[in-house]
């Protein structure tokens, strides 16, 4: 069939008129017209349950299968089996209804091949793409293509004790005399003897490098970045702008309350330990250091805690006053809790400042340690030929770096790159659509959001991928 050419822009806007306009009982909305027609690269959808985000993904696919695409030039990423199922069916049905009411032969032959072929066709989970990817291509790693997926909790954890007690055992026995591994095991097991709180931390930080693109590179690059990268002193100087201004809203509210509602209340217990912080507060100025800063939120806090926390707490047993009463306290409990917590974070900082390079050669043997265990753990899953869903997406993605021709032939097969329920979050995902669709001519991205009756489609330039998370608003838009 000869391909047809997709909407323009202003074709697009000339079909939102149209529809606008018509007698239909069921009207397009101009943002699911713009969402199922525009075309060019990298847009993102987001929609909430009830917003028809469904209906425009089927008619999206099958505007792009009537204008001679071929079902087989899609990847279409769906979040569960379920859903794969649900969007196959849909398609199939109104591919029949398009095959019935058509009189243009070509067409007709077109789209009996796509039903044909929509049953082979890659709409599924990324998690069943990966494995058959890595069964047709695993050889060039060295696997078989007869893997099995680790399915039991229980085999799982038999497999990572027996690698975690070997690779323990060798820490611990090539340890200097300065016992730096005993020091680390202590840390999480205190003066037990038992070593589920060191090996609960191991297995949780496995768990985290599964759902990151490259494993052993995070540990490389990434796990004493946070601790590394750390500037205190800017980190010192944010937190005592924020408290400066918290404890400058006290202020306020304090001096709101007592000029009006606390007035009824006057004289209560409550009101010398407000006017107390109000003195400490009006200490400070713009100009005022850190050490002032952080003085004030000590004391104001200290205050806060006096007489059992209720020190601030009006109390009082006339009816008429319970309402003022219980207003001032919701709000005033929410703005000492704010700058308790400020203070707890004050407390952190300065004792990570203090002890800074202390635990660093901890950290670097724990990293060391995760590691080790790491390769130990999926080389006896190599052993076994089973493995977990993340070191078949983690093969998949290896696959398609390591060998161009590989990716070229996806990349050159697929048209559009099409996910539904997009996560910004999963790296290995990020990473899986990225060496599909660098030569595809569009990426979809659908989201669901948790705002009600919205659908919206954006543009997002590659390298925003990762880090931008989709604005909320209401109806249906594309940008």
């Amino acid at each position: 069939m000869k391909p047809i050419e997709f909407l323009s822009p202003k074709q697009i806007q000339d079909l939102q008129i149209q529809e606008a306009q018509s007698d239909k009982k069921r009207k397009r909305t101009p943002e699911q017209i713009e969402a199922i027609y525009s075309s060019g690269t990298n847009i993102l959808v987001s929609a909430s349950a009830g917003s028809g985000k469904t209906f425009v993904m089927v008619q999206r696919i099958l505007d792009q299968l009537h204008r001679g695409i071929s079902i087989q030039q899609l990847f279409i990423s769906t979040f569960t089996v379920k859903a794969a199922t649900e969007l196959k069916e849909r398609l199939e049905k109104e591919l029949e209804k398009s095959l019935k009411a058509s009189q243009d032969e070509e067409l007709k032959h077109h789209l009996a091949q796509q039903i044909a072929e929509l049953p082979t066709s890659d709409i599924g989970t990324m998690d069943a793409f990966t494995q058959r990817l890595v069964s047709k291509y695993g050889y060039l790693l060295g696997l078989s293509p007869t893997f099995r997926i680790l399915q039991s909790a229980s085999e799982q954890y038999l497999l990572k004790n027996d690698c975690f007690e070997q690779v323990f055992e060798r820490f611990y026995e090539e340890q200097g005399p300065d016992r730096l591994f005993s020091r680390l095991v202590k840390n999480f097991t205190g003066k037990g003897k038992s070593l589920a709180g060191f090996k609960d931390q191991v297995y949780a930080l496995v768990d985290f490098l599964q759902s990151t693109a490259d494993p052993q590179a995070w540990l490389e690059e990434s796990f004493l970045k946070g601790y590394q990268d750390l500037d205190y002193d800017e980190a010192l100087d944010q937190l005592a702008q924020e408290v400066k201004e918290q404890l400058f809203e006290l202020e306020s509210f304090f001096t709101f309350h007592l000029a009006n509602e606390g007035q009824a209340f006057s004289g209560a217990k409550y009101q010398e330990n407000v006017t107390a912080i109000q003195d400490l507060i009006a200490s400070l100025n713009e100009k005022s250091s850190q050490e002032a800063i952080f003085e004030v939120l000590e004391r104001v806090v200290l205050i806060s805690r006096a007489s059992g926390g209720r020190s601030l707490t009006i109390t009082t047993r006339k009816e008429d006053l319970k309402e003022l009463a219980t207003a001032f306290n919701d709000e005033r409990k929410e703005r000492i809790e704010a700058l308790r917590a400020a203070a707890s974070q004050h407390y952190q900082l300065t004792y990570q400042i203090r002890f800074k390079d202390e635990p660093l050669p901890l950290l670097v043997l724990l990293r060391d340690f995760v590691q080790a265990f790491s390769t130990a753990y999926l080389e006896r899953k190599k052993q076994e030929n089973a493995f977990e869903f993340g070191d078949i997406s983690h093969f998949a993605i290896q696959i398609l770096e390591e060998f161009p021709h590989i990716r070229s032939l996806y990349q050159e097969r697929y048209h559009e790159v099409m996910v539904d329920e997009y996560q910004d979050t999963n790296h290995t995902q990020e990473r899986m659509l990225e060496l599909l669709s660098q030569r595809a001519t569009t990426a979809s991205w659908w989201e669901i959001s948790s705002s009600p009756s919205t659908v919206s489609v954006r543009r997002i330039p590659r390298f925003l991928m990762t880090s931008l998370r989709p604005t909320k608003k209401k109806g249906l838009m594309v940008s």
